[in-house]
Protein backbone atom coordinates (compact mmCIF):
# COMPACT_ATOMS: atom_id res chain seq x y z
CA UNK A 1 0.00 0.00 0.00
CA UNK A 2 0.87 3.36 -0.41
CA UNK A 3 -0.69 6.92 0.68
CA UNK A 4 -3.67 7.16 -1.95
CA UNK A 5 -5.85 9.68 -3.18
CA UNK A 6 -8.87 9.71 -1.30
CA UNK A 7 -11.24 8.99 -4.21
CA UNK A 8 -9.74 5.27 -3.98
CA UNK A 9 -12.07 4.62 -0.89
CA UNK A 10 -15.56 2.55 -1.97
CA UNK A 11 -17.93 5.06 0.18
CA UNK A 12 -21.13 4.01 0.36
CA UNK A 13 -23.98 5.76 -2.49
CA UNK A 14 -26.63 6.15 -0.02
CA UNK A 15 -25.64 8.54 3.03
CA UNK A 16 -27.82 10.30 4.87
CA UNK A 17 -25.21 12.95 6.28
CA UNK A 18 -24.33 14.05 3.29
CA UNK A 19 -24.02 18.05 2.86
CA UNK A 20 -24.50 17.78 7.51
CA UNK A 21 -22.11 20.47 8.61
CA UNK A 22 -21.89 18.49 12.16
CA UNK A 23 -21.26 15.07 10.44
CA UNK A 24 -18.06 14.69 11.70
CA UNK A 25 -19.02 15.54 15.50
CA UNK A 26 -22.26 13.59 14.73
CA UNK A 27 -20.09 10.01 13.98
CA UNK A 28 -18.07 11.14 16.77
CA UNK A 29 -21.23 11.08 19.34
CA UNK A 30 -21.84 7.55 17.37
CA UNK A 31 -18.91 6.04 17.98
CA UNK A 32 -18.77 7.09 21.36
CA UNK A 33 -21.93 6.64 22.20
CA UNK A 34 -21.96 2.85 21.09
CA UNK A 35 -24.29 3.30 18.32
CA UNK A 36 -23.65 0.92 15.39
CA UNK A 37 -20.04 1.37 14.28
CA UNK A 38 -21.52 1.48 10.36
CA UNK A 39 -23.46 4.76 11.03
CA UNK A 40 -21.01 6.31 12.70
CA UNK A 41 -18.83 5.41 9.49
CA UNK A 42 -21.26 7.13 7.48
CA UNK A 43 -20.95 10.20 9.22
CA UNK A 44 -17.33 10.21 8.78
CA UNK A 45 -17.56 9.26 5.41
CA UNK A 46 -20.19 12.49 4.77
CA UNK A 47 -17.53 14.77 6.49
CA UNK A 48 -14.47 13.79 4.80
CA UNK A 49 -16.28 13.49 1.27
CA UNK A 50 -17.33 17.38 2.33
CA UNK A 51 -13.84 18.84 3.59
CA UNK A 52 -11.33 15.61 1.86
CA UNK A 53 -8.30 17.17 3.92
CA UNK A 54 -10.10 16.50 7.33
CA UNK A 55 -7.25 14.59 9.33
CA UNK A 56 -9.47 13.98 12.34
CA UNK A 57 -12.57 12.77 10.01
CA UNK A 58 -10.41 10.83 8.12
CA UNK A 59 -8.94 8.89 11.48
CA UNK A 60 -12.02 8.20 13.24
CA UNK A 61 -13.34 6.65 10.07
CA UNK A 62 -10.16 4.26 9.80
CA UNK A 63 -10.69 3.20 13.45
CA UNK A 64 -14.68 2.92 13.09
CA UNK A 65 -13.92 0.63 10.08
CA UNK A 66 -11.49 -1.50 11.58
CA UNK A 67 -13.34 -2.06 14.69
CA UNK A 68 -16.30 -3.01 12.56
CA UNK A 69 -13.88 -5.48 11.19
CA UNK A 70 -14.05 -3.59 7.38
CA UNK A 71 -9.85 -3.98 7.72
CA UNK A 72 -9.16 -2.87 3.93
CA UNK A 73 -11.36 -0.09 4.35
CA UNK A 74 -10.15 1.11 7.68
CA UNK A 75 -6.23 0.92 6.01
CA UNK A 76 -7.50 3.00 2.93
CA UNK A 77 -8.93 5.59 5.46
CA UNK A 78 -5.97 5.43 7.63
CA UNK A 79 -3.59 5.82 4.45
CA UNK A 80 -5.90 9.05 3.35
CA UNK A 81 -5.43 10.44 7.16
CA UNK A 82 -1.21 10.31 6.22
CA UNK A 83 -1.31 11.50 2.96
CA UNK A 84 -2.85 14.93 4.71
CA UNK A 85 -0.62 14.37 8.21
CA UNK A 86 2.18 12.16 7.38
CA UNK A 87 3.42 12.66 11.14
CA UNK A 88 0.02 11.55 12.33
CA UNK A 89 1.36 8.86 15.27
CA UNK A 90 -2.46 7.67 15.97
CA UNK A 91 -2.48 7.04 12.35
CA UNK A 92 1.07 5.08 11.80
CA UNK A 93 0.65 3.07 14.73
CA UNK A 94 -3.12 2.24 13.62
CA UNK A 95 -2.18 1.17 10.21
CA UNK A 96 0.32 -0.48 11.48
CA UNK A 97 -1.47 -3.34 13.31
CA UNK A 98 -4.08 -3.28 10.26
CA UNK A 99 -1.13 -4.06 7.73
CA UNK A 100 0.01 -6.94 10.48
CA UNK A 101 -3.25 -8.21 10.48
CA UNK A 102 -3.95 -8.32 6.89
CA UNK A 103 -0.67 -9.87 6.12
CA UNK A 104 1.55 -6.72 5.16
CA UNK A 105 4.50 -7.35 7.11
CA UNK A 106 7.08 -5.27 5.13
CA UNK A 107 4.48 -2.02 4.87
CA UNK A 108 3.98 -2.54 8.68
CA UNK A 109 7.39 -2.37 10.23
CA UNK A 110 8.25 1.05 7.96
CA UNK A 111 4.84 2.09 9.75
CA UNK A 112 6.23 1.42 13.11
CA UNK A 113 9.35 2.34 11.99
CA UNK A 114 8.00 5.67 11.10
CA UNK A 115 6.26 6.30 13.89
CA UNK A 116 9.00 5.43 16.38
CA UNK A 117 11.29 8.46 14.26
CA UNK A 118 8.30 11.07 15.14
CA UNK A 119 7.71 9.92 18.89
CA UNK A 120 11.49 9.22 19.78
CA UNK A 121 13.48 11.33 17.09
CA UNK A 122 16.55 11.26 19.97
CA UNK A 123 16.19 7.19 20.19
CA UNK A 124 16.17 6.81 16.83
CA UNK A 125 19.15 9.00 16.04
CA UNK A 126 21.82 7.67 18.47
CA UNK A 127 20.82 4.16 17.34
CA UNK A 128 21.59 4.96 13.47
CA UNK A 129 24.53 6.66 14.85
CA UNK A 130 26.05 3.38 16.82
CA UNK A 131 24.65 1.20 13.47
CA UNK A 132 25.05 2.96 10.36
CA UNK A 133 25.15 0.13 8.22
CA UNK A 134 21.66 -1.08 9.39
CA UNK A 135 20.05 -0.32 6.36
CA UNK A 136 18.49 -3.61 5.23
CA UNK A 137 14.77 -3.94 4.40
CA UNK A 138 14.19 -7.19 4.27
CA UNK A 139 11.20 -8.59 6.82
CA UNK A 140 13.65 -10.61 9.67
CA UNK A 141 16.14 -7.67 9.22
CA UNK A 142 13.61 -4.75 9.08
CA UNK A 143 11.92 -6.45 11.93
CA UNK A 144 15.15 -6.97 14.20
CA UNK A 145 15.79 -3.18 13.59
CA UNK A 146 12.36 -1.49 14.35
CA UNK A 147 11.90 -4.00 17.51
CA UNK A 148 15.24 -2.97 18.87
CA UNK A 149 14.49 0.77 18.33
CA UNK A 150 11.17 0.06 20.44
CA UNK A 151 13.27 -1.66 23.02
CA UNK A 152 15.00 1.45 23.06
CA UNK A 153 12.30 3.43 23.64
CA UNK A 154 10.99 1.54 26.50
CA UNK A 155 14.20 1.63 28.60
CA UNK A 156 13.65 5.11 28.65
CA UNK A 157 10.97 4.11 32.13
CA UNK A 158 12.30 1.03 33.31
CA UNK A 159 11.15 1.62 36.44
CA UNK A 160 7.67 1.03 35.23
CA UNK A 161 6.94 5.17 35.83
CA UNK A 162 5.50 6.81 32.81
CA UNK A 163 5.53 3.62 30.69
CA UNK A 164 4.34 4.08 27.40
CA UNK A 165 1.66 2.17 26.18
CA UNK A 166 1.74 2.73 22.55
CA UNK A 167 5.64 1.27 22.68
CA UNK A 168 3.99 -1.65 24.80
CA UNK A 169 1.72 -2.13 22.23
CA UNK A 170 3.74 -1.49 18.93
CA UNK A 171 6.25 -4.11 20.41
CA UNK A 172 3.56 -6.81 21.20
CA UNK A 173 2.54 -6.46 17.43
CA UNK A 174 6.08 -6.63 16.43
CA UNK A 175 7.04 -10.15 18.72
CA UNK A 176 3.71 -11.22 17.55
CA UNK A 177 4.33 -10.77 13.66
CA UNK A 178 7.79 -13.28 14.61
CA UNK A 179 5.46 -15.49 16.24
CA UNK A 180 7.28 -14.49 19.98
CA UNK A 181 3.84 -15.16 21.46
CA UNK A 182 5.62 -15.39 25.23
CA UNK A 183 7.41 -11.67 24.69
CA UNK A 184 3.62 -10.35 22.84
CA UNK A 185 1.80 -10.78 25.79
CA UNK A 186 4.40 -9.27 28.24
CA UNK A 187 4.09 -5.95 26.16
CA UNK A 188 -0.29 -6.42 25.96
CA UNK A 189 -0.27 -6.90 29.55
CA UNK A 190 2.37 -3.97 30.42
CA UNK A 191 0.65 -2.04 27.85
CA UNK A 192 -3.56 -3.03 29.69
CA UNK A 193 -1.45 -1.96 33.21
CA UNK A 194 -1.21 1.91 31.59
CA UNK A 195 -4.58 1.58 30.38
CA UNK A 196 -6.71 -1.07 32.38
CA UNK A 197 -9.95 0.24 30.42
CA UNK A 198 -8.43 0.25 26.88
CA UNK A 199 -10.86 -2.60 25.05
CA UNK A 200 -8.50 -2.64 22.22
CA UNK A 201 -5.51 -4.13 24.08
CA UNK A 202 -7.87 -6.51 26.17
CA UNK A 203 -8.69 -7.72 22.59
CA UNK A 204 -5.52 -7.65 21.38
CA UNK A 205 -4.12 -9.42 24.69
CA UNK A 206 -7.47 -12.08 24.03
CA UNK A 207 -6.64 -12.78 20.36
CA UNK A 208 -2.70 -13.57 21.21
CA UNK A 209 -3.60 -16.25 23.73
CA UNK A 210 -6.09 -17.69 21.21
CA UNK A 211 -3.06 -18.12 18.77
CA UNK A 212 -0.39 -18.46 20.65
Amino acid sequence: FTNRPHDQYAFEEKNDFMHNPNAYEIGCRLMEGGAKLSEAAMAFEAAVQEYPKHVEAWLKLGQCQIQNEKELQGVTALENCLHNDPSNLTALMNLAISYVNEGYDTAAFKSFEKWIETKYPDVVAKARTENPDSTADDRYTLNKRVTNLFIRAAQLSPSGANVDADVQTGLGVLFYSMEEYDKTLDCFQAAIRCDPNDALSWNRLGASYANS
